[in-house]
């Protein structure tokens, strides 16, 4: 990616809810509404986890991270990153599943 198609997306971003995920075998995942650009060359961004989150020591020990930004159609998505005892990446669960 170049950094001016990295600097053109970051920009469009503004107020976007993103999910963070890692693909590592203990796989991990947050919905984030905090995220900025540091750098777009090398690419480089910001956002914070707090260490009582389920997902802080997957995301805190990987060195690959994806970053997506979610659209207004994804309220479900970013519901489901955002909650707590169940799996993120298991698309039949809900928000509102009981585990």
């Amino acid at each position: 990616m170049t950094p001016e198609l990295f600097k053109h997306i970051v920009r469009h971003h503004a107020a976007t809810v993103v999910l963070v995920t890692t693909d590592r075998d203990d796989r991990a995942g947050l919905t984030a509404t905090s995220f900025t650009l540091v750098s777009a060359n090398p690419p480089v961004v910001l956002f914070c986890v707090a260490r009582t989150a389920s997902a802080w020591l997957a995301l805190s020990v990987t060195d690959r991270i994806g970053i997506h930004l979610l659209g207004e159609d994804s309220r479900e998505l970013a519901r489901r990153f955002s909650t707590t005892g169940i799996d993120c990446f298991d698309h039949r669960q809900s928000a509102t599943t009981t585990v």
